[in-house]
Order: structure tokens, then C-alpha cells, then sequence
């Protein structure tokens, strides 16, 4: 990792793959939505000592700051850290996300209660205390980025859609504050088998949740759901991706939103995830230079105010596994952050930040 180490130290930011699959179950590959994660932001305009170890004494060649800045983050498994904190693992994943990334930002995967009142205990699908869980965050400082999937069930009805919005409320109502929430993204992969509603119950749910957000919660800027690009093929995941999509990018169905949250993977064909090196051949936005793509459909919609967020990735060889990331992952990861970061629509930067990577122990149904 001493590359990544000399990359962040660079401004371009990284941290180390701590995964550990709980007993009985097995890590999710890069076509499935990892189900939890910590981001921490981190500016790309700080100086190298800025993300320097506390005890390292000042450089004398560091570079000038970047001018701007790219919200950098990671990915974890805070419920965790809230039934262990003490654990071994744990600590180890507090370590990087306070001292390697001096983080900020983080985020957390959260299911919408099925029924009322809602109380503090989450499942996804462990349960955990959210109570717990918010007075670490406030103990370390951490601004909390919640992405709220809806509850698995046979079918969405308008009672579900209301239940989701009013969660949502009841959420920062009581959260906002201690949690320090400033960013929210809302279902996840809603192009997966976790999402049983229709695409008019997903714009319910997106425009529900904006009014009621931005009527009672100044200053929460709400994403989309999860949007993930990344099926290079002519088969149905790819299709409904795309379809999910459009859904959101389409003007004229009116979803509303302060940003468009996509799961920015590397490209998957039929015979396995791409390297960096090889184009796409039926999805456009599935590539890096996609990012360009929408950048260009929401100004074409009128919606320059929008922003464009990369809410999840990881990048792996193809020799390598997510129980094995090691350097050569590692470095294709900083490459696609170099080259995200590098992206320019109209002399300004296409996308507002990117949380890739996994640190700390995470526990996924198999």
C-alpha cells in the first residue's frame, strides 16, 4: 500500500482494503452493490502534510494545494464498529478512516423501517442500535451519509412510499444534528432484486422525499437512488440499469434531486469485469469518460445546479479477488480516481467527488 500512501500523500487520497466476511458468508463481487459503507470526504485542494501521519514532522518539498476541491471518501461498515468498537478489526478500520484519511465524511447503508413508530434498532440485515452508532459518529466527528434503501417485501403501495418519506423525517429529525447529515442518497441498485416497486413508486419516493427534506431540513442535499452503470451487454441487468437510469435523467418525469448518486464500478461484460484498457461496446455511460455523458444530460436538461457523485466503487485486477486486493488493485484504483478527478465539462470539474474502496470488517448475507 505504500504506493496508495504516496498518492494520498500527493492529494489524490486512498486508503488500505480491510474486508473480512463474516462466518457463512462471502463478499459481494463487483456486480452487486456492497451492502454497507463509510465514506469519508477529504479535499483534494489539502496539502500533502494536511493527510500526512500526525507525527510526521512537516516536508519541505510540499506541493502547493490543487486549486478546487474533490470530495474524497471511502466506504465502511459502521454498524459494525458500533456492536465491536473495541474488536481488533475494528480499531484497525477506525485507524485508517481517522489517521490515514483524517476522514470527515461517512457512510453508512440503512433500510427504511416496515413499520411505525420507527425505533433505533436497524437491520441491514444484522441489526445494530442507531443510537450507538451516532454517538460514535459524534465522538469522532464524522458527518454521516446515510443511503436509505426501502424494506424487501412482495410489492411497493402508496402506504410504503408514504412509511419511506415519513422514516426519512423521522431519521434526521432525530439524527440530523449529533450525525452532522449533510448529504442523503436513497435506494439502492434499484435495479436489483432488493427493489420490488414500480419506476412511478422510485419517483414518489425520490420526490417525497426532496419536498419534505428541503421543506424541513435546510442545508440536507438529497441524491438519487443508487445508480449502477456498469452492465456492458444487451441483457436484462444491463437494460434495467439503463431503464433506471433514464428514469432519473429524463426531464420530462420530473424527478428531483441536488445530485445524482451512481455506483461508479468499472465496466462488466459477459465475460467478466473489464480492464482499464478496453472500451465499451453497448453502454456509454459505463466507462469513466460516462461521467462526461451525464454531466452533459443534466445541462441539457437545464439542471446545472445538479451535481454528479460517485457513491461506490472499488477496482480490482483481474488476478486479483476482494479477499486478496493488494498493489496492483490498488494502483488501478488511484488511476480511475486520477482520471475521474481529471474530468473537465466545460472548463469545470464533471463530478463532485468519488467514495470508493472498503475499510473495515463487513458482514454480507452469502
Amino acid at each position: 500500500m505504500d504506493l496508495l500512501r504516496r498518492l494520498v500523500a500527493q492529494g489524490i487520497g486512498s486508503s488500505v482494503f480491510l474486508a473480512a466476511a463474516c462466518s457463512g458468508s462471502s463478499s459481494a463481487p463487483p456486480s452487486a452493490s456492497p451492502d454497507a459503507a463509510a465514506t469519508s470526504a477529504v479535499p483534494l485542494d489539502a496539502a500533502p502534510d494536511a493527510l500526512a501521519s500526525p507525527d510526521a514532522p512537516p516536508r519541505a518539498d510540499a506541493s502547493p494545494p490543487i486549486a478546487g476541491s474533490f470530495l474524497f471518501g471511502v466506504e465502511s461498515l459502521s454498524a459494525k464498529l458500533d456492536t465491536a468498537p473495541s474488536s481488533a478489526e475494528n480499531q484497525a478500520a477506525l485507524a485508517v478512516v481517522e489517521r490515514e484519511l483524517r476522514a470527515t465524511y461517512v457512510k453508512i447503508r440503512l433500510t427504511a423501517q416496515p413499520t411505525e413508530p420507527f425505533t433505533s434498532r436497524s437491520c441491514q440485515p444484522d441489526c445494530f442500535d442507531l443510537d450507538a452508532t451516532v454517538r460514535l459518529f459524534k465522538e469522532k466527528g464524522w458527518s454521516m451519509v446515510p443511503m436509505i434503501s426501502a424494506p424487501a417485501g412482495p410489492g411497493v403501495t402508496s402506504v410504503d412510499v408514504g412509511r419511506y418519506v415519513r422514516f426519512v423525517e423521522w431519521f434526521l429529525t432525530r439524527y440530523r444534528d449529533d450525525a452532522k447529515v449533510e448529504y442523503l442518497e436513497l435506494v439502492n441498485n434499484p435495479a436489483g432484486p432488493g427493489w420490488r416497486g414500480t419506476d412511478d413508486d422510485l419517483l414518489a419516493i425520490q420526490n417525497g422525499v426532496y419536498e419534505r427534506v428541503h421543506a424541513g431540513f435546510p442545508g440536507v442535499k438529497v441524491g438519487t437512488h443508487g445508480v449502477e452503470m456498469f452492465a456492458d451487454s444487451t441483457g436484462p441487468e444491463a437494460t434495467r440499469q439503463l431503464q433506471i437510469l433514464e428514469l432519473l435523467l429524463d426531464g420530462a418525469r420530473g424527478a428531483r434531486f441536488d445530485f445524482l448518486a451512481f455506483h461508479g464500478y468499472k465496466p462488466l461484460g459477459d465475460d467478466g469485469p473489464y480492464p482499464p484498457t478496453r472500451s465499451t461496446l453497448h453502454n456509454r455511460f459505463a466507462p469513466i469518460e460516462g461521467i462526461l455523458e451525464l454531466r452533459r444530460r443534466l445541462d441539457a436538461n437545464g439542471w446545472g445546479d445538479r451535481g454528479l457523485l460517485d457513491t461506490e466503487s472499488t477496482y480490482m485486477s483481474p488476478l486479483e479477488t476482494l479477499s486478496s486486493w493488494g498493489e496492483t488493485s490498488a494502483a488501478l484504483m488511484a488511476q480511475s480516481l486520477v482520471r475521474k478527478r481529471a474530468l473537465l465539462s466545460n472548463g469545470k470539474p464533471a463530478l463532485l467527488g468519488a467514495l470508493p474502496l472498503k475499510v473495515s470488517p463487513r458482514c454480507e448475507p452469502a
